[in-house]
C-alpha cells in the first residue's frame, strides 16, 4: 500500500532498510510480501491478492477490520451505509469498498442535515451507520442526535477507537489548561487534524511534526505550554520536542538574565527592550511520566509516592482532576 503509517519519518525509515511503497497492488512483484497498512484497503484488493496467490501481511487495525465486517453484513442485506468521516481518507475508503452500492460519506452535522433533506426513503428505510475511528467524538454525538431524532430505523454503531476518544478527552483538558498547545504529529495524519481542531478551541495550537520546526518567537511569550501528539507519532519525537522546548525556554531567560542595564538607561527602558518572556515558563507533555523524586520508589509507601509526584507536579503549575486521578490510580496499580 502507498503508507504504512501517516507519519512520514516512519516511512523513509521503513524505506532505508529496503522496504519499497507500492502505488497499486497490480504492482507488487511475485514473490513479494506485501503489507497492508493500517487503514486498511476494499475488498477488491483482497481478491487481486488471492487470486493472484500474492503473500500479504495484513497490519490493519482491528478497530477497522470490525467496521468492514459491519458494513460488509449491511451489503449483504442489500442496505444503505452512512459513514461519518473525511469520504477522501484511505480509511474511509477502505470502508466503502466493503459496503454495497449505496453509500453516503457526512464530515460534519451540517453535511448529515443537508443529506437527510435531500435522501428522504433514509427517514422511515433501514440504514446501517457508523464512524471514522478518528472521527471527533463530539461531533458524532451531534450527528448521532439527528439521525435518532429524523431516522426511525437506522442501526447504529459507535466504531471511534476508544483509544482516540480518550485522547481526545485528554487533549481537550489539557488545551483548557495551557496557553499554548503544540501537536505532534504528521500533517495528513486524521486523527492528528482532530487533536489540532480540539485544541485550538481553547487556546493557540501549532501542529509540527518534528522539534525543528519549532520557532522560538513562536512559544516565548507563554508560561504554560501543553504537549499532544498523533496515534502514530514515535515516542522519541515526542520527547525531543519536549526537550528542544525546554531548552529554548532556557537560553531565552538565561539571555535575559545576562543583559546589562547601561547607566545611561532605567530599568523600565531596558524592559522595554528586552523580550517578553514569563519568568516561569511550564510545559505540560500529555502522558509524560513525572520525573523520578529523589527518595527511591522503593523506599517510599504508595502514599508518600502519590505527594511526591504530585508535589514536582505542582512546582510546574496547577493540578488538574485529570492529573491527580491518574496519579492515584497508576500508583495504585503499580505501574508508575
Amino acid at each position: 500500500e502507498k503508507m504504512i503509517t501517516d507519519y512520514n519519518a516512519s516511512v523513509e525509515d521503513l524505506q532505508k532498510i529496503g522496504v519499497s511503497i507500492c502505488e497499486e497492488v497490480a504492482t507488487v512483484p511475485q514473490n513479494t510480501t506485501l503489507v497492508i497498512r493500517s487503514h486498511g484497503v476494499p475488498k477488491c484488493v483482497y481478491d487481486y491478492l488471492e487470486e493472484h496467490q500474492q503473500p500479504y501481511v495484513d497490519a490493519t487495525c482491528p478497530f477497522v477490520e470490525k467496521i468492514h465486517k459491519i458494513v460488509a453484513k449491511a451489503a449483504e442485506q442489500n442496505l444503505p451505509v452512512l459513514i461519518a468521516g473525511d469520504p477522501q481518507h484511505p480509511e474511509i475508503l477502505g470502508i466503502k469498498g466493503f459496503a454495497g452500492d449505496t453509500v453516503f460519506c457526512y464530515e460534519n452535522n451540517e453535511q448529515l442535515q443537508n443529506l437527510l433533506n435531500t435522501n428522504i426513503f433514509l427517514h422511515k428505510n433501514p440504514f446501517y451507520s457508523v464512524c471514522q475511528t478518528t472521527f471527533d467524538k463530539k461531533m458524532w454525538e451531534k450527528c448521532e442526535k439527528i439521525l435518532k431524532k429524523v431516522c426511525t430505523n437506522g442501526i447504529f454503531f459507535d466504531t471511534i477507537c476508544d483509544a482516540t476518544s480518550k485522547r481526545q478527552l485528554e487533549a481537550e483538558e489539557l488545551a483548557q489548561n495551557s496557553d499554548l498547545m503544540i501537536v505532534v504529529g504528521g500533517r495528513h495524519s486524521s486523527n492528528t487534524v482532530k487533536l489540532f481542531s480540539i485544541c485550538n478551541r481553547y487556546c493557540p495550537t501549532l501542529h509540527i511534526e518534528s522539534a525543528q520546526e519549532l520557532n522560538r518567537d513562536d512559544i516565548r511569550q507563554f508560561s504554560r505550554i501543553g504537549v499532544t501528539a498523533g496515534a502514530s507519532t514515535p515516542s522519541g519525537i515526542i520527547k525531543e520536542v519536549h526537550q528542544t522546548m525546554s531548552e529554548i525556554i532556557d537560553n531565552v531567560e538565561t539571555t535575559m538574565k545576562e543583559q546589562e542595564i547601561p547607566a545611561t538607561q532605567t530599568e523600565s527602558e531596558v524592559a522595554q527592550e528586552l523580550p517578553s518572556v514569563q519568568e516561569e515558563s511550564n510545559v505540560v507533555v500529555q502522558n509524560e511520566e513525572p520525573p523520578v523524586p529523589e527518595k527511591s520508589f522503593e523506599e517510599m509507601t504508595v502514599e508518600e509516592l502519590q505527594e511526591a509526584i504530585l508535589e514536582k507536579m505542582r512546582s510546574n503549575g496547577p493540578v488538574t482532576d485529570y492529573m491527580l486521578r491518574t496519579v492515584k490510580e497508576n500508583t495504585h496499580h503499580g505501574s508508575l
